[in-house]
Parts: structure tokens; sequence; C-alpha cells
């Protein structure tokens, strides 16, 4: 759900009575990047954010990277380009791949250095009114120090190994519009239970 669509709905449930438990500011501060990349930049790929303009050819090669790993600013690209590109004008038709796939935009345009990350070492994390919680009850030090920073009821940590075994952070995302990934269903289904904790 774009942020201007989930703005609407917390409008709806507020002139129905009730309170959403995470509210549109909350939603925005995890779902796009470019509104929590400041607070965790040093743990996560470089980034930078540009619009979808006749510029943005030049502002991507001003970066001087040997690739660039794009997605608007939420979501990467799956179709037949990937998300990979090595010269400023794959970006372009990369961008457009968004485009036709996804039928928008949305924010604008993420580039991202590429990091060398060991396969199968990703995890998610959810933090739920404060508290971490693992799949596998493990809570990361990096994840400990993501959730001082960010200030939300119900969001997604993705942690993952680089070449040199050292954690970083892939993303963030609101907990209501992120899949379980690697969480088994009777462990999700706890962890929700928490939301309900007043």
């Amino acid at each position: 759900m774009d942020v201007k669509n989930y703005d609407t709905l917390t409008q709806k449930i507020e002139q129905k009575g009730g309170i959403p438990i995470t509210s549109h500011t909350e939603y925005v501060c995890c779902h796009h990047l470019p509104s929590w990349y400041d607070k965790c930049s040093e743990f996560t790929a470089e980034s930078h954010f540009f619009e979808v303009d006749e510029d943005l050819e030049k502002n991507v090669a001003a970066l001087g990277w040997d690739a660039y790993f794009v997605k608007d600013f939420v979501k990467s690209n799956n179709a037949n380009k990937g998300s990979i590109a090595q010269s400023p004008a794959q970006v372009r038709e990369i961008v457009e791949q968004l485009e036709l796939y996804r039928g928008e935009i949305e924010g604008g345009i993420s580039i991202r250095r590429v990091e060398e990350y060991r396969p199968n070492t990703e995890c998610r994390y959810f933090v739920v009114r404060g508290e971490a919680y693992s799949p596998n009850r493990k809570i990361p030090d990096l994840v400990t120090e993501i959730n001082h920073l960010i200030d939300a009821p119900f969001y997604s940590i993705d942690i993952i190994e680089n070449a040199q075994g050292k954690l970083r952070l892939v993303e963030l995302g609101d907990g209501q519009v992120s899949s379980r990934k690697n969480w088994p269903l009777k462990k999700f289904i706890e962890m929700l239970t928490a939301i309900a904790k007043v």
C-alpha cells in the first residue's frame, strides 16, 4: 500500500472511532527508504535519492561507482533486467521496468552502492512496541542498535552478513506489509499477539 492510500486508510479508521496501530507518519518512517536512511546509514549500503527526470543519468554518473543497485523508495526490480545496473544508462532501463511492471514509481529513485553479501545469511526480525523478536530467539546487537533509533510500533529489520562476516542492514519495512519470510508460522503468530498488548 503506498503512503497516500495508507493515509486514506488511517483517516477512515479514525472517522469510525478507531485508532490505527501505526500512524501515517510512522508508516512512512519505515516504508520509504529515505525516511529511515539517515538514522541507519552507518549500518547499511551507501544510498542516494533522485527524482525520475532528465537529470537522472547525469546524477547517477556523478557517483562514479562501478555498479548501482536500483529501486524506488520501496521496491526493487524483479523483472528480467534485475536491480543491478552496470552503467547510468542501465539505471534508466531498470527504472522504466519498475514503472512498467509496478505501474508507478513510489516516492522516487534510490541508488544504493552494491555490497557483497554471503549467500543464505539474510534474516528478518520484527519490532513490536519497542521489543525485538527473532525467528530463532537470537537478537543480534545490530538489531538492538537499530531498535533504539527507530520510533515505530511495528516494523521489520532485514539483516545480512557481508563478505567479511559483518552484519549489515538490508532494509527496514513497515510490519503490516512485511511478509514473515523465514519465520515459522507458529512463531510468527506468537509474535503478532504482542501487538494487542497495552
